[in-house]
């Protein structure tokens, strides 16, 4: 009888097992070749391997399977993150801009660079492949700017609420003259920009009063009207009234006291 062989099983020189590969050697036998893949999230070039008759597989490539990189080519607005180099299995963070805050109430979210297997959304501003950076995206909203508003009362301003990038405007309140300004809610949470130059307007009022004085004596009928425009007011009181009527002294008195108010 003719004995009766069988191809041995190759114990030896097959790859290693590692979660960054995938292949069909196993229970190979001399004679019998296999493939050795890159597992998702992983790139390299396939690599056969051959069993030969002293149980040992040979292969014709040493390439090796080096994890994919995930990039954002834009961050989505308003966030900061720090996943720039990050490759397949990594991860980072993802947190708000200076000058906004998460809606969510949340400071920090966790990012990875996984494949859709993980069960996350892929984040915006990637490609199309499964593998990419996954997570949930901080939703930022402006903060409101608290400090450095104008104070006085040369102010008056619709600054109030006001939020990151913003701006809101200032002028001079009433009783004060100056041209107005524009301020700006900065992402330190103050307003930056230059306060009106506000001057008070001084109002000068002039009070008309009118003196009528009129005498009367048998032979003469006199008229005597002084119209008198100051800021205030002044009392006369004579002792005789028709010598101060009759006195050319009195004109040039009043011209010199008036000179002097």
């Amino acid at each position: 009888l003719l004995p009766s062989c069988e191809a041995e099983l190759c114990s030896s020189g097959l790859p290693a097992a590692s979660p960054r590969v995938a292949d069909n050697c196993t229970g190979i036998r001399t004679g019998e070749a296999c493939e050795r893949s890159c597992a998702q999230g992983f790139s390299g070039e396939d690599v056969v391997y051959v069993c030969t008759s002293d149980g040992a597989a040979v292969s014709n490539s040493s390439s090796h399977c080096s994890p994919l990189a995930c990039n954002v080519s834009e961050a989505p607005e308003n966030v900061i993150h720090t996943c720039s180099g990050i490759v397949f299995g990594g991860g980072c963070s993802a947190f708000c801009a200076p000058g906004y805050g998460d809606a969510s109430g949340s400071s920090v979210q966790s990012w990875s660079c996984e494949g859709a297997e993980s069960g996350l959304d892929l984040i915006p501003g990637q490609g199309t492949s499964d593998v990419g950076l996954r997570g949930f995206v901080p939703n930022c909203v402006p903060l409101g700017c608290f400090y450095n508003f104008p104070s006085g009362a040369q102010y008056q301003h619709d600054c109030d609420g006001v939020v990151t990038g913003g701006s809101c405007n200032v002028s001079c309140a009433e009783g004060w003259e100056g041209p107005g300004s524009v301020l700006s809610c900065s992402a330190d949470a103050g307003l930056v920009g230059a306060f009106p130059a506000c001057s008070f307007l001084v109002v000068t009022q002039t009070i008309t009063s009118t003196t009528v004085s009129t005498m009367t004596t048998t032979n003469t009928d006199l008229l005597f009207e002084i119209r008198v425009a100051v800021t205030g007011r002044f009392i006369v009181a004579v002792n005789n009234s028709q010598d101060f009527m009759s006195d050319d002294s009195v004109t040039a008195a009043f011209a010199t006291v008036l000179a002097t108010l």
